[in-house]
């Protein structure tokens, strides 16, 4: 089922759209920290002394004086051999693409909001000198939440890696290869470990930005999740909450 991300990578592979300056990051004193503990979320968080709260109104205290929560994304500095791709409440809806050109349809009000940080390195495009799979590397953690559209169904933490050879590509337009920093397509998939006082899962996670093409895959965050929590697809082109640094 995950390679329905390569239908969605159909354009060739991809994710981001140009590269942002912006320095990101994701941490316990932020609103996302805070967010993070509603909902019973505060069950599934600890302190940085790995004590647990009492409740929801204790652990959002904690992040608001600047604690630091295990879990929630960390500061991400891109360098010339190391990227960073942070998410700030980025809700995904379940839906099925198909077709050639692929078409979205969304299936429920059952969504996923995702917060946290990735790092991923290399940033050059695999397959060219001194880059390939083999040498792909993903980290990184954060926050999600499942919502029936009503109730919320599951809070918890999730931690982030690599499996190859998922999609991971920076091209030009012509779907030429080149580094992350000067890529129109960036294309990003990273495998999920989701874990909540309800149960745990997996999923991958797939982001493209793409400053050339139109569509529904032109800029997105797909995912597929699977295991213990609500399974499926899940789609949205909207990435105003999606950095991606290089």
């Amino acid at each position: 089922m995950r390679r329905l991300a390569i239908l969605a990578c159909l354009a060739l592979s991809s994710v981001l759209i140009s590269p942002v300056t912006t320095r990101s990051s994701v941490t316990a004193a932020n609103p996302d920290a805070a967010h993070a503990c509603q909902q019973g979320g505060y069950a599934a968080l600890t302190r940085s002394d790995g004590t647990g709260f009492k409740n929801a109104g204790e652990c959002a205290s904690y992040a608001a004086r600047g604690g630091l929560i295990p879990g929630i994304g960390e500061a991400c500095t891109a360098t010339a051999t190391v990227g960073c791709l942070v998410l700030d409440a980025v809700t995904i809806r379940e839906a099925a693409l198909s077709g050639d050109p692929v078409v979205v349809t969304y299936l429920s009000a059952t969504t996923y909001t995702l917060s946290g940080t990735i790092r991923f390195t290399p940033t050059c495009q695999n397959g060219t000198a001194g880059c390939d799979y083999s040498i792909v590397t993903i980290t990184g953690n954060g926050t999600f939440s499942a919502s029936d559209g009503t109730n919320t169904l599951a809070t918890g933490t999730w931690t982030a890696s690599y499996s190859s050879p998922d999609p991971y590509s920076f091209t030009d337009a012509a779907f030429s290869s080149t580094t992350c920093a000067a890529a129109e397509i960036q294309m990003l998939t990273a495998r999920l470990a989701l874990t909540s006082p309800t149960g745990s899962g997996e999923a991958w996670v797939e982001v493209r930005l793409d400053s050339s093409a139109d569509g529904p895959t032109k800029d997105m965050v797909l995912g597929n999740f699977y295991t213990g929590l609500p399974s499926g697809y899940f789609h949205t082109a909207d990435v105003n909450g999606v950095t991606l640094t290089c």
